[in-house]
């Protein structure tokens, strides 16, 4: 037998002129010892780091909201993986010494070449003896040339042939050209790879069953006493699991993973594998665990995963594959989780044959193009906790079946805009609902007031849909609920002063419904609450904010933008000392600004535009040293801009105009040297503009015009020259005021943003500096009303607008004259 085995062999070799002999002539390979070119760097991407012994894989992609909302959506958490990736080093199986037989290297060439004819598929055996640069070829020439293992020859050579020394070789040959054929010596974890060292001990190789890979976890701690375990862990070398996450793998999966029949976990997600799964993957019979989201691979899904009749864990997500979801996989009765989401090029419908998968938990299926309806038979599976299916093309009402699954935790077709219908009273059968997402969906109808049983909930997501009418007080009972997200709706009446109830709200999202009434005050029972949006709503004005959100002690966004409340700003806001976001613009709040705001630390941004907000602008404004963005635009402030201001190291918009300020621009305000926009217009401020102006190094707008209003005689005094160090600005307005002198020379060193100056209706007088002309990007430059002369330099026209006097030149069709006798 062995002399035919060595002839049936050596008759292939010659025949497809394989050329395995070194460069010694004395047998051995001659192939490229180099990893094939299919397996590319791919570039442009950072490595990561190994991962750590023992940890558990919480891969947890999710859906991209489509909400607007200020914290994200809860997303899937991958169940734990099998053991991570360890290298052992303790407890290392030494394998028991082997004859020593003398056999030449054809031989050994030959013995491993008809062992692998009937152990790797067919396309791998042609490409093995058909190209020398082919990763089979490579791999076969590591093992013959290269690995100093101990191969059994004597049992390879053997009548019957050996098993274990067969496994040893098919293992070793299978694992190589899985390192050579996606690039391991790029590997982010790969110890004990290519070396002697049993391939039980390789980092991510598993071997034997459960009991042995965790003796072998524990060191061979555990055994049973007669030592059973220690002798399986000694001799129980098969390849059970290969673990291989976020490992910077590339290139293609090797077909020869079907020559490790005792595979039951492949875990190879968050890598760059590309190209399509081998069919042979589908012939592991043991599989159970077949995780290879997050990488590049591509093509149909393949109906043959129906073979694989012990499969579990099933996750491509994040791939780039096509076409439809094979009905073949209800076939896959065992499976309890099943991930196909983010393939954005997958289409069809959700297989009714789903409805088979009885042991399903775990289905998620979105950010693809899927369509139609969710089957009825989805009612089948009582084992689900997890369903979600947002960003599709889904579309009709919700079966009813749907609110039979009594396990569900996460429910979420938010995004398909053509589902349709109203939520059943049945909602409340699903009492084990931790999360339901039904966003951006045309259901319609009133919210059931059954809501109110799903005391389990923590994420409610209903924004953008067509629910109209009040909020059941139900609502209230739902105390676990953190998130809450129910804006731009149809929902109308007064909030239930049960919500005081949802103790453990952390986001409120109201926005852009029709709520109306005057908030409850037992809001403030929100005390661990972070957001909370409520703008665009017809809140009444004949109430404001509740002095109760001052027990909102963790609050760091607070928005009512729009919402349509009034009275004053209860003092009781001082309170909220984690608050970075104030926005009550464009509501009716009327009073004077509380003094307590100086107490808001943390803020980064007060926005109370458009209010009907009176007197003085507290000085202890200038405490809040964290502010970016100060908007107190279109109200009644009435005094002088604390000098304080100046202490706002921090601010890059300032937006005071629209009011009644009076007195000088604060010098202080040259102090702030990170501020881009200055917004001082419509007020009634006098004095000279702080001559220091220059020091605002990152200053591209600044707007004071019209402050000369009725006998107020505006901002006067020379423009300063400072203005010409202002290398960022683009817009300068001070426009209807008194300002004197000249023109300064230094606006024409303003060339490299410069685009927009008015400096009509004052007092200039003197020359038009020719150095304007070095402003040659300027869009608008408007010198008119003044006591101007000289000559509009000609490099300024083209596609400009300039509007001077008729005591100031210009070329022919460059300016707009105005005060002549007729307008030119």
């Amino acid at each position: 037998l062995m002399a035919a085995i060595l002839l049936v062999g050596a008759g292939v070799g010659v025949a497809l002129g394989l050329t395995l002999g070194g460069s010694n002539g004395k047998g051995g390979s001659g192939v490229s010892q180099s990893t094939a070119d299919e397996n590319e760097a791919l570039s442009g991407e950072d490595a990561v780091p190994p991962p750590q012994q023992d940890e558990t894989v919480e891969g947890t992609p999710s859906p991209s909201p489509v909400v607007t909302a200020s914290v994200p959506a809860p997303e899937l958490t991958r169940p734990p993986t099998t053991r991570a990736p360890v290298a052992e080093t303790s407890t290392t199986t030494t394998k028991a010494p082997v004859a020593d037989i003398s056999l030449t290297a054809e031989e050994k060439e030959q013995i491993a070449l008809s062992i692998l004819e009937t152990a790797i598929p067919s396309s791998s055996y042609a490409a093995l003896t058909s190209d020398p640069e082919s990763v089979p070829n490579q791999a076969l020439d590591w093992v013959l040339n290269r690995d100093a293992y101990p191969y059994d020859w004597a049992g390879l050579s053997s009548d019957p042939i050996d098993e274990t020394a067969k496994t040893d070789l098919l293992q070793r040959y299978v694992l190589g050209g899985l390192f050579l054929g996606t690039g391991g010596d790029g590997w982010n974890g790969g110890r004990g790879w290519m070396t002697s060292d049993d391939v039980c001990t390789w980092w991510g190789i598993e071997c034997g069953s459960e009991d042995v890979i965790q003796a072998r976890a524990n060191n061979g701690q555990g055994d049973d006493g007669d030592g059973e375990v220690w002798r399986k862990l000694q001799s129980d070398r098969t390849v059970t699991k290969i673990v291989l996450v976020d490992n910077a793998l590339s290139g293609f999966l090797p077909e020869d993973l079907s020559a490790l029949p005792s595979l039951t976990a492949i875990e190879m997600h968050e890598n760059r594998l590309r190209g399509t799964i081998p069919s042979s993957i589908f012939e592991l019979a043991e599989l159970d665990t077949l995780f290879l989201d997050a990488n590049r691979l591509e093509g149909e899904i393949s109906p043959d995963i129906a073979k694989l009749t012990k499969l579990r864990r099933l996750t491509l997500n994040d791939n780039r594959f096509v076409g439809t979801i094979p009905t073949e996989i209800g076939q896959t009765t065992t499976l309890v989780m099943l991930w196909l989401f983010n393939n954005g090029e997958l289409e069809g419908g959700i297989p009714t044959e789903f409805g088979n998968l009885v042991n399903l938990e775990s289905l998620a299926i979105f950010n693809t193009k899927v369509t139609g309806r969710i089957p009825s038979e989805i009612g089948f599976l009582q084992s689900l906790k997890i369903f979600k299916v947002e960003n599709n093309l889904l579309s009709g009402a919700l079966p009813n079946t749907l609110y039979d699954l009594a396990s569900l935790e996460v429910l979420g077709i938010a995004g398909n805009r053509n589902i349709t219908g109203s939520l059943s009273p049945r909602l409340g059968r699903l009492t084990k609902l931790r999360e339901l997402y039904i966003s951006e969906t045309s259901i319609g109808g009133s919210l059931p007031e059954q809501i109110g049983e799903l005391t389990e909930l923590s994420y409610l997501s209903v924004t953008g849909t067509e629910l109209s009418g009040p909020l059941p007080a139900t609502i209230g009972n739902l105390s676990n609920v953190q998130f809450l997200e129910l804006g731009n709706n149809n929902f109308n009446g007064t909030l239930p002063s049960e919500m005081g109830g949802m103790t453990g709200l952390i986001s409120v999202l109201l926005y852009g419904n029709r709520f109306t009434g005057a908030l409850p005050s037992t809001i403030g029972g929100w005390t661990n609450v972070a957001t909370v949006d409520m703008s665009k709503n017809l809140f009444s004005a004949d109430s404001g904010l509740p002095t109760e959100i001052g027990l909102w002690t963790n609050c760091e966004v607070l928005a009512f933008h729009e919402a349509g409340i009034g009275s004053s700003i209860p003092s009781e806001i001082g309170g909220i000392s984690a608050l970075k976001v104030l926005d009550l613009s464009l509501n009716q709040l009327t009073g004077e600004m509380p003094v307590e705001v100086g107490n808001l630390n943390a803020l980064e941004t007060f926005n109370v535009e458009e209010n009907r907000i009176e007197g003085p602008i507290p000085t202890q404004i200038g405490q809040l040293t964290g502010l970016t963005r100060l908007v107190m635009t279109k109200n009644f402030f009435n005094s002088a801009v604390p000098t304080e201001i100046g202490n706002l190291i921090n601010l890059e918009t300032l937006a005071l105009n629209f009011n009644r300020l009076t007195g000088q621009i604060p010098d202080e305000i040259t102090q702030l040297d990170g501020l881009t926009e200055a917004f001082l217009e419509i007020n009634s401020f006098s004095g000279t503009i702080p001559a220091n102006i220059g020091n605002m190094a990152s200053l591209e707008s600044f707007t004071a015009f019209r402050n000369k209003r009725g006998i107020r005689p505006g901002i006067g005094g020379p423009l300063p020259e400072s203005l010409g160090r202002l290398s960022s600005l683009n817009w300068f307005d001070v426009a209807e005021n008194s300002i004197t002198g000249e023109i300064p020379i230094g606006l024409g060193d303003l060339a490299e943003n410069m685009e927009y100056l008015y400096l009509n209706d004052n007092s200039l007088e003197g020359s038009v500096p020719s150095e304007l002309g070095n402003l040659v990007d300027i869009l608008e430059l408007y010198l008119e009303n003044n006591g101007l002369t000289g000559q509009v330099p000609e490099a300024l026209c083209g596609e400009a607008g300039i509007r001077v006097d008729c005591t100031v030149s210009c070329p022919d069709g460059c300016c707009t004259n105005y005060n002549c006798t007729s307008t030119v």
